[in-house]
């Protein structure tokens, strides 16, 4: 048993860097379609086209770095007026949703909140990435995700057919700058444990850690919260 703690201790420390900055959703705070926000470097966070409120919760560890979201009225739409699940739908531009585009290559963690059986999307440059291509969760999440991002993409999170909530986010650069992004790296392999350093064959309710391998062979460990 102590091993295997001592190894889940080993994959924490592996994802966690001093260079790892956050944006965090703050009480009071105004976000309209236009803001952006600017604060974390390398990283430009905007909203979707709607109106929206800040609400106090503090559910995601019990509110040590996460104390409230934002979520805006609408359900996210093209310019077309189509949801992304639809056919011959493109990015969309109006309702809750977060864009961040990126300047160096790296790791990002989001903390949202999921409501029940709806699509939830992550899109690199308006195409779906392979692990957040409109899955669904079967009760309310409020938790965080987090992704490999390259220099000068924009990713941009939302559900359809739902309100998606954001806390925020942690950015932490691994690349130097633009150039980054001609070096392209893929996940070959996803693997999941649980809290005692079991190996499962998927996410499990609550503390998970993801192991992913890179073509290059690099390995990324993340850590995975399901309510």
């Amino acid at each position: 048993m102590m091993k295997q703690l001592l190894l889940i201790s080993a994959f924490i420390g592996a994802a966690i860097s001093v260079n790892a900055q956050t944006y965090a959703v703050a009480d009071g705070e105004t976000i309209t379609s236009t803001t952006t926000i600017t604060s974390v470097p390398d990283v430009t966070l905007s909203f979707g086209e709607d109106t929206y409120t800040v609400k106090a919760d503090a559910t995601i560890n019990e509110g040590a770095v996460y104390h409230h979201y934002v979520s805006g009225g609408i359900n996210p739409v093209d310019g077309n007026g189509t949801a992304f699940d639809k056919a011959g739908a493109t990015t969309p531009v109006k309702g809750s949703l977060f864009a961040m585009k990126v300047e160096k290559d790296g790791n990002m963690e989001i903390a949202v909140v999921l409501n029940a059986s709806k699509k939830y999307y992550i899109l690199e440059d308006g195409v779906a990435l392979e692990d957040f291509n409109g899955f669904t969760v079967a009760d309310k999440y409020y938790g965080t995700y987090s992704f490999p991002v390259k220099a000068g993409k924009t990713y941009t999170t939302f559900c359809t057919g739902s309100k998606l909530g954001f806390y925020g986010f942690t950015y932490t650069p691994t690349g130097t700058g633009i150039q980054d992004s001609t070096i392209e790296k893929e996940v070959i392999s996803t693997e999941y444990f649980n809290v005692v350093g079991v190996r499962t064959n998927q996410a499990e309710k609550g503390l998970n850690m993801v192991k992913r391998t890179m073509s290059d062979g690099t390995v990324k460990v993340e850590k995975l919260y399901v309510r």
